[in-house]
């Protein structure tokens, strides 16, 4: 592989038929950026980052180099995209290599059903990509799964504590302007003058570590680790220095579960940052002193995993609070002026008719807060490496339709419907529609557009 020099890092993108969320083409993909900058700082490679949220499938696969090497990144719902894509450019004789959440939980079923696939990465990508491309041993490289001869070999784990990641260089992106183009077209009412880019600030989930997480959750479950504070802040600066970003989307998993982190990155705040952020946060989180913090630092909007407003399905999902504790913590933000995306999660196991009408009651006298800018309503898919989906491949029936590789998730989604709540998948349905149109549609996480079920869907057909 040493003979190549151009690499390609591709984020495949969701189905053409399926509806892209609003915040789509508004950032560009973090994790390969920090690939692309781990590499660059470690070679002299020419290094493309391809994003299948602002080119279609065609527009990728055009733009594959024969003889390269092609790292994919792909979520479950874009794996057969991430196939298209992997299969084109086996077919160019390139190196392929696939990562992302997908190849995290089934890189011995990609493998086993897909010769295109040289190499999945099930673990951060960053140190095990600049080994492969430069060509050591196989068998030392951290993170990896791959062929040997006739059998599969899974190589250790190794992880990069999130504080020893190098500055993400977004000018590996070729074309950052056309994500501030979309961040205005569809946030110019959080900042006019906004130029959103992401930051990666910890790794991990504290409550999962600690309580085995939500029913529906297919993070990965990896160790904590966060950046310095005085460290965040640089890493801020230099976005708005470098790049003119003023406006920063912390994808870590929960920015308010570590207290004393929020509470030094509060208080180390330089002088003259006018920085916007959006974050995530768990409901019992939400006190009036986190709140402070949180406008200190500059927090404009907090994405909030409520996912039900009826305590048994909060209990049955692991949610760890109550739908009172959540309706308060609600309040509590609009009292300190920050927005709320409201994230709610229909279909839970046992989810009833009464659950979601409760839930639909409650939304509706939540629209007299006039701080619940999005409303993240989606319909639990059980995805690989989540305790629904291995609850489901219990069930050797199911496990021989859906326990491989390509999963048909709208046909799974609608049999865990049927089969795991009390109530059925055309009820879930006729709630989630009613649900989703009472404040501004973010869009589900995943909807097709010809579903005979979702009717009141944002598509997104207009990105720059």
């Amino acid at each position: 592989m040493t003979n190549r020099s151009l690499v390609q890092l591709v984020k495949a993108p969701l189905p053409s038929d399926s509806a892209n969320c609003l915040r789509s083409g508004a950032y560009p993909p973090y994790n390969l950026t920090s690939i692309a900058t781990y590499l660059k700082e470690k070679s002299d490679l020419d290094v493309q980052i391809i994003d299948g949220e602002i080119l279609s499938l065609d527009e990728i696969i055009a733009s594959l180099h024969p003889q390269g090497i092609i790292g994919i990144s792909s979520t479950s719902l874009a794996y057969p995209a991430a196939l298209k894509i992997a299969q084109a450019s086996k077919e160019k004789d390139s190196f392929v290599i696939l990562g992302g959440i997908h190849a995290y939980h089934l890189p011995n079923e990609i493998l086993e059903s897909r010769k295109f696939i040289d190499v999945v990465v099930h673990g951060q990508g960053e140190e095990a990509f600049r080994e492969l491309v430069n060509g050591e041993n196989i068998h030392n490289i951290p993170n990896i799964t791959f062929r040997d001869k006739n059998k599969i070999v899974s190589n250790p784990s190794r992880v990069i504590n999130q504080r020893d990641l190098p500055f993400p260089n977004f000018s590996l992106v070729s074309d950052l302007n056309r994500y501030f183009q979309n961040f205005q077209k569809h946030y110019g009412y959080k900042r006019k003058d906004g130029k959103g880019l992401p930051v990666y600030s910890s790794s991990g989930c504290l409550y999962r570590l600690k309580t085995g997480g939500c029913e529906f959750c297919s993070i990965p479950n990896q160790p904590y680790s966060i950046v310095r504070p005085e460290q965040y802040w640089r890493i801020v600066e230099r976005l708005n220095q470098e790049f003119g970003a003023n406006f920063i989307w912390d994808i870590s998993d929960t920015y308010t579960s570590n207290k004393e982190w929020v509470r030094r990155v509060s208080e180390s705040k330089p002088k003259g940052i006018s920085t916007s952020f959006n974050v995530y946060g768990r409901v019992d989180d939400i006190n009036p002193e986190m709140l402070g913090y949180l406008k200190k630092i500059g927090v404009l909007e907090l994405l909030l995993g409520v996912e039900s407003f009826y305590d048994p399905t909060l209990k049955s999902i692991n949610k760890g609070y109550t739908a009172e504790r959540a309706k308060q913590s609600l309040r509590l933000l609009r009292e300190f002026g920050i927005n709320v995306e409201l994230s709610l999660v229909l279909g839970n196991t046992g989810e009833t008719e009464e659950s979601l009408k409760r839930t639909l009651e409650i939304c509706e006298t939540l629209q007299e807060l006039d701080n619940i800018d999005e409303n993240h309503c989606s319909i639990l898919i059980p995805l690989p490496g989540s305790k629904v989906y291995r609850k489901l491949m219990e069930d050797l029936d199911l496990r021989k339709k859906y326990g491989r590789d390509l999963i048909d998730y709208e046909r799974l989604q609608i049999e865990f419907l049927d089969r795991y709540t009390l109530c059925g998948a055309s009820k879930v349905f006729e709630y989630y529609n009613k649900i989703e149109k009472l404040f501004n549609p973010a869009g589900a996480f995943y909807s097709p557009k010809n579903s005979q079920f979702y009717t009141q869907g944002r598509f997104r057909d207009d990105l720059a």
